[in-house]
């Protein structure tokens, strides 16, 4: 029992040892699109974060949003001439692998900006702000010497931080261990002429002129867990001991695997969570501050040694499981618990925590404006709930990459959120609206048998747009009235979310003001319509549709066809539909009087005859033409 209080009090104090630096341009759309590299883990810090979160080893108030860096901090190691050369595509293309025509200059060098931000944050949070461990999950951009750029690294985050670090007057010794497959030579060229800064490596075959040190070893391809972890094991501990740094930088590149597409050693998961293992022990037992940035590795298998290694940090012993879960009011249940009431009101800005200067990092909101989605959601806020409760992640599955999210709370009548994306597959690229929603909080008038005083305090969706424009209707997706293009297959999942939105806000529920019949019915399993009299038309609506598929049923009452034995025609009335979250709106509905006013209405619509009525001839073989309405889900 004792040692299991202790393995457990060792994990809790190592979770508040660590800190995460995070931010979203570090899954650069325009290089995994270009760069045809099978088996690519396209949102590599999304994924790792995500699962780390869903295995409760982290909360968000490990993560932090990397800031911009500005001109004046790269320039503490990089040329001025090199980095004005960065405005070129020519450039930019070259270091990225990229055709000129498909450089994005603000994209590419926006999310190294941030992955340098993200290393300086790093240590800043080791060095000052009590943390043991701080890992960037971009970063690791070694082979950026001071006047030229290479491989996939326009900035060195290492050599600019360290600049930083002995401008602000901080001399003690730094050792970066780098144990990426390929040869950092950024590193060593920036150091080799500096006793301070220890550079350890073990790489493979060496492709840069740069001379390297005794220290940096290179191994053949087709290296095996066998033979690197016992060069490691006979080089790395008596190293570092002689240097005694008092800061260490831990580049710890994935590439090493034995299928990796850009690697060449024979490296299994189990041998590479050896080898970062005694990398981090070493660290911890010798009470030297870590930096841990990833560097190379984009693989699944890869993917899964960084969660390996992110996990053990933090006190786990066993490897993360990278599986989705599909268990949607469960899951979305307990990640809205873990979601305190600061990270969903939180900006997207660095804050007090650490002393800058404005001119060595600053940090823009890109993502929407400071006034608060239902006075409450943050821009930031909603992207995190979004990507918590795997929306962004699903619609990522369905080909869509650079998803932006952009919110307009200057109305309180009409608050919007939008999710934009490009198809990844798009030769040109094009951004697509994939989901909009409008809101607003509503009283409504507290029905008489409802318990309790006031109105009823609700979350309106006002408009609901969930479209996969590159997607195509079929027998089986047939089109509905509104749509004009297929729904994302999500519809359950946000509804889940403003469910969770409401529970957190402590209001009765949510409403809807269907437009059309299958939206009401949609929604129908958790939503029933305020006044029961309405509720009763619509059961019976859908009771004589019943045996009619969605989309002929759908147009039968679009088109007026539903007819009582007179002719009169019973249409589509928007209605207050609500899902009830509070008890006493619950209690409403699930009253024997409410569901008996319901079946009042609906049997007296079906003894006076509501049946379908034929279509008119000229209409009977027309295809049903294409709308130009919005909604679908």
């Amino acid at each position: 029992m004792k040692q299991l209080i202790d393995r457990f009090l060792s994990a809790v104090r190592r979770k508040r040892d660590v800190s995460f630096w995070y931010h979203p341009s570090y899954e650069c759309p325009t290089i995994m699109k270009h760069n045809k590299v099978h088996g690519v883990v396209h949102d590599r810090g999304k994924k790792l974060l995500s699962h780390l979160l869903h295995e409760k080893l982290i909360d968000m108030t490990d993560i932090h949003p990397s800031p911009w860096v500005g001109l004046s901090v790269l320039g503490l190691f990089h040329s001025r001439d090199y980095l004005e050369s960065l405005e070129s595509p020519q450039t930019l293309g070259r270091i990225f692998g990229l055709k000129p025509q498909y450089v994005d200059i603000d994209e590419l060098v926006g999310f190294q900006r941030r992955g340098v931000g993200g290393t300086i944050m790093a240590i800043k949070s080791v060095l000052q702000g009590g943390k043991k461990v701080a890992i960037n999950l971009g970063g690791g951009f070694h082979h950026a010497e001071p006047d030229k750029g290479s491989g996939f690294c326009a900035y060195n985050d290492i050599a600019v931080a360290i600049a930083k670090l002995r401008k602000q007057g901080y001399q003690e010794p730094i050792a970066i261990v780098d144990l990426d497959f390929h040869f950092g030579n950024g590193n060593t060229a920036a150091f080799a002429k500096d006793p301070s800064v220890l550079v350890y490596s073990i790489n493979g075959p060496q492709w840069s002129q740069v001379r390297k040190k005794k220290t940096e070893i290179t191994l053949p391809e087709e290296t095996t867990d066998r033979e690197y972890l016992k060069k490691l094991r006979e080089t790395f501990p008596k190293v570092l001991k002689t240097f005694q740094p008092k800061l260490m930088f831990y580049v710890a590149g994935h590439d090493v695997l034995s299928d990796d597409p850009l690697g060449g050693f024979e490296m299994t998961v189990p041998g590479v969570f050896e080898r970062d293992r005694l990398v981090v022990d070493w660290a911890r037992e010798n009470r030297v501050p870590l930096v841990v940035t990833l560097a190379g590795g984009f693989s699944m298998k890869a993917c899964q040694c960084s969660a390996n290694l992110l996990s053990y940090t933090l006190g786990a012993t066993e490897k993360v499981d990278l599986k989705e879960d599909t268990n949607f009011h469960k899951s979305f249940g307990h990640i809205s618990k873990s979601l305190n009431t600061l990270e969903l009101q939180k900006e997207a800005a660095i804050g007090n925590e650490f002393s800058f200067s404005a001119e060595d990092l600053f940090d823009s909101n890109p993502l929407g404006s400071q006034r608060k989605i239902l006075d409450f959601y943050s821009a930031y806020g909603i992207e995190l709930a979004l990507e918590r409760y795997g929306i962004l992640p699903k619609i990522r599955k369905l080909g869509y990459c650079d998803l932006k999210i952009s919110v307009n709370a200057a109305e309180p009548m009409h608050q919007i959120i939008r999710v934009e994306g490009r198809w990844e597959a798009d030769p040109v690229p094009k951004t697509y609206l994939l989901g909009e929603v409008v809101l607003r909080k509503l009283a409504l008038p507290k029905p008489k048998e409802v318990p309790g005083g006031g109105k009823l305090d609700l979350i309106s969706i006002e408009w609901l747009l969930l479209q996969h424009p590159m997607g195509s209707f079929s027998d089986k997706k047939k089109i509905l009235p509104g749509q004009e293009h297929p729904g994302l297959g999500l519809g359950m999942e946000v509804q889940e979310v403003f469910v969770q939105m409401a529970l957190r806000l402590g209001m009765d529920g949510l409403a809807l003001h269907p437009s059309h019949y299958h939206i009401g019915l949609g929604a129908s399993a958790l939503f029933h319509f305020l006044d029961p009299k309405v509720e009763g038309r619509f059961r019976a609506l859908r009771e004589v549709l019943k045996k009619k598929e969605l989309a002929a049923a759908s147009f039968c009452v679009e088109k007026k066809r539903l007819q009582l034995r007179d002719g009169e025609v019973i249409s589509w009335v928007p209605g207050d539909q609500i899902h009830a979250v509070s008890g006493r709106l619950k209690a409403y509905f699930n009253s024997p009087d409410y569901e008996e006013a319901v079946l009042k209405e609906k049997y007296r619509l079906l003894k006076e005859g509501l049946h379908i009525a034929r279509a008119p001839k000229r209409l009977r073989k027309a295809a049903p033409r294409r709308h130009s309405g919005k909604l679908a889900s």
